[in-house]
């Protein structure tokens, strides 16, 4: 991040005096970013030069990962035979998984500056809606296996979804190193008040078997709901630093107009 940040200074410094690249109204605008809250997520943002100054856009950010752990050790397992308990070396298995979903729609308006080269300052007010960073499922398996013993114990919780609306002030930088094309950065602070209303379902079994296991036959499982409810106002859910690419098209009559005139 340092050494990218670096690089964007060298570029603005190197190159205020070349050709001037930048925009002009009535372009559309594609910048794909990558947003760094607390996380890295990427995020895509479409937009339209209303104006020489003004840009109107949305932002479109969804994130969804999948995340799995697993650890093995050996142990010592207690068997029960003939009346009586004997230690035999034996390996025990825990497995987690998880799963999360990020999604938000970001509108804004942005004011750029009037510079004469090809840096680009803007900054603008943004509302934020989406369902915000959300556990959608979690479980946890827990195994243990020896010689005529086996012992699981698995769980498994799935959450529901809910719901984040927010708004902030957006300010950034950007550099025209190619015709309509710019790199920069751009920093966000706001808050956001997140809601999850639901109902939590849960999953829970457990397994015995094997002649050396004392508790083999007695197999637990059930299943169950229980309301949930999460509330929260944030100043650091809708705050965000990223780095980013534009590209700005130009409008069909504009090119129309210039292929007429050569």
């Amino acid at each position: 991040m340092k050494n990218l940040l670096t690089c964007l200074m060298l570029l603005v410094i190197t190159g205020c005096w070349a050709q001037v690249n930048k925009f002009e109204a009535g372009d559309f605008g594609i910048r794909y970013g990558v947003i760094f809250n607390g996380s890295a997520y990427q995020g895509l943002t479409l937009s339209g030069m209303v104006t020489a100054n003004i840009e109107v856009g949305c932002g479109i950010n969804i994130a969804y990962s999948k995340s799995q752990t697993s650890s093995t050790n050996n142990t010592e397992v207690q068997e029960f035979v003939n009346g009586s308990y004997i230690e035999v070396l034996g390996a025990s298995t825990n497995q987690n998984h998880s799963s999360t979903i990020n999604t938000s729609l970001t509108p804004f308006v942005f004011y750029h500056f009037s510079i004469k080269n090809n840096l680009d300052i803007y900054t603008g007010p943004g509302l934020i809606v989406g369902t915000g960073s959300h556990t959608l499922l979690s479980s946890n398996d827990n195994t243990t296996q020896a010689t005529n013993y086996y012992y699981d114990n698995y769980s498994k919780t799935k959450y529901p979804i809910g719901y984040q609306v927010g708004g902030g002030w957006n300010i950034g930088g950007q550099y025209f190193f190619y015709k309509r094309l710019a790199l920069g950065v751009q920093a966000s602070v706001g808050v956001a008040y997140s809601s999850t209303d639901g109902y939590v379902q849960t999953f829970y079994r457990v397994t015995n078997s094997g002649s050396g296991n004392q508790n083999n036959p007695n197999n637990v499982s059930s299943a169950g709901t229980a309301p949930y409810i999460n509330r929260g106002l944030s100043l650091t859910t809708a705050s965000s630093i990223g780095v980013n690419l534009t590209f700005y098209l130009a409008r069909k009559a504009k090119a129309a107009k210039q292929a007429k005139t050569l």
